[in-house]
Formats: structure tokens, C-alpha cells, sequence
């Protein structure tokens, strides 16, 4: 609970400093990628907060190209 509280509550914080000045500055396509990555990284912290496992980039990496990697294993053999 009290995880959760904080991972939300810094990103209200790190959205209320670093957005208006985007916004003031008519940068929109980096404001959209901030917001973008801003709630990437709020929701990945939540869910590790309330204990739900995820995968992780490497292993979606490895789950890809352990296929490709086998069957070039097995044409050098």
C-alpha cells in the first residue's frame, strides 16, 4: 500500500516539474514521449510493488531469437 502511495506520488512530482516547461516550450512530441515513458515506468514500479511478476526485456529477447539461434547452431553442425 504504502509502495504504491510513493511510486505515484513521485510521479505526480517528477509530471508537475518537468511537463509545464515542455508544454511552455511547445515541445510536444517530447512531452508525449515523457508522458509515454513517465507511465511505462509508473505502472512497472506498481507492479512490482503489488508483487505480480513480469517478464523482463531479456528474457522477451531470448524467448525471440532462441529459435533463430538453434536452427543456425544446427546448420554449422
Amino acid at each position: 500500500m504504502w509502495g504504491s502511495l510513493l511510486i505515484l506520488t513521485t510521479g505526480i512530482c517528477i509530471a508537475i516539474l518537468e511537463a509545464p516547461g515542455l508544454w511552455r516550450a511547445r515541445r510536444r512530441k517530447e512531452l508525449t514521449v515523457f508522458i509515454l515513458l513517465l507511465l511505462l515506468g509508473i505502472t512497472t514500479g506498481l507492479l512490482q510493488a503489488w508483487g505480480i511478476r513480469f517478464p523482463t526485456p531479456t528474457s522477451i529477447i531470448t524467448t525471440c531469437f532462441k529459435p533463430i539461434s538453434d536452427a543456425l547452431l544446427s546448420l554449422m553442425e
